[in-house]
């Protein structure tokens, strides 16, 4: 797991390394160089196709290359495409958790796509948006047993793109793309983290 970004995890291929993978998005390189995993996020309904590929070297050669996890974005149609989704859910739908800990999830998201000169140019845009209030349980023994409660850990992370497509030939396209990706929890690697027990 990433400890420099909440909720990112880098791919190991046939057991090597996982920080030796390399990712790219629409041909731009996103590897993270120093943790394996990648530099941005990108909502899930704006992938359109993904490639794994695995290097031949064996395992003894795990440090030097591991894989590669190509994507590619989806592009506006001729036709207005979109669609939304949410997700929620609670502590309330599952079993108690020791110490009073609870969770509260939440995600949303959509997307849409269509022409702006039909057969020429073409766009696209998706947004999703994870918010989880998490509080995490803290049991103590006895004799400290009225230490025992629960720290607050929300985690919120927001990703989109907007994407413009141009047919230059039948042959060629051309495309621009911005992402925007943000994520913020209670404490960062190498910080101090605000936890505080409470009732």
């Amino acid at each position: 797991f990433d400890p420099t970004k909440i909720g990112f995890s880098s791919i190991s291929f046939g057991g090597k390394f996982g920080r030796s993978a390399r990712i790219s998005v629409d041909g731009v390189d996103v590897s993270d160089e120093n943790v394996g995993t990648t530099t941005t996020g990108l909502p899930s309904s704006a992938i359109a196709e993904f490639q794994l590929a695995q290097s031949s070297l064996d395992i003894s050669n795990d440090l030097t290359s591991g894989g590669s996890v190509n994507v590619i974005t989806k592009s506006g149609t001729n036709d207005l495409h979109g669609e939304a989704f949410g997700l929620f859910r609670d502590n309330s739908e599952a079993a108690a958790y020791p110490g009073g800990a609870q969770f509260q999830r939440s995600q949303y998201g959509g997307d849409v796509g269509g022409p702006v000169i039909k057969d020429k140019l073409f766009f696209f845009a998706d947004a999703e948006r994870l918010l989880a209030h998490d509080a995490g349980g803290v049991l103590v023994g006895p004799p400290l047993d009225s230490f025992t409660g629960t720290f607050p850990a929300p985690f919120h992370d927001t990703s989109m793109i907007a994407k413009v497509d141009y047919q230059v030939t039948k042959n060629i396209k051309a495309f621009g793309r911005f992402s925007f990706w943000q994520a913020s929890d209670v404490g960062n690697f190498g910080g101090a983290a605000n936890y505080s027990v409470y009732d």
